[in-house]
């Protein structure tokens, strides 16, 4: 949830409080290389679409799963999401 949705609801500033992203638990298996040994080198990210109609929870999220090695693409409908996934 974004700070200015709960102030929208009435909830008092002083009761907010920001927390960091939570580790993953491990970090995404990298893609082998077309011969599948571990010691060559991936030959791309794990990529991953991300749909959200809430702009700065989307960007929230690209930025969070950008930093832990994902490749993402973020849409903001469920429309221009499948056109993404089919192109």
């Amino acid at each position: 949830m974004t700070a200015q949705y709960l102030l929208d609801q009435r909830v008092p500033a002083r009761e907010l409080v920001t927390v960091g992203l939570a580790e993953p638990a491990e970090p995404p298996a990298p893609v082998l290389g077309k011969t599948g040994r571990k010691d060559e080198e991936p030959t791309q990210p794990t990529r991953l679409l991300l749909v959200e109609d809430d702009d700065a929870i989307r960007e929230a999220l690209c930025l969070a799963l950008t930093r832990q090695g994902y490749e993402v693409l973020g849409e903001g409908t469920g429309r221009a999401g499948l056109r993404s996934a089919y192109l």
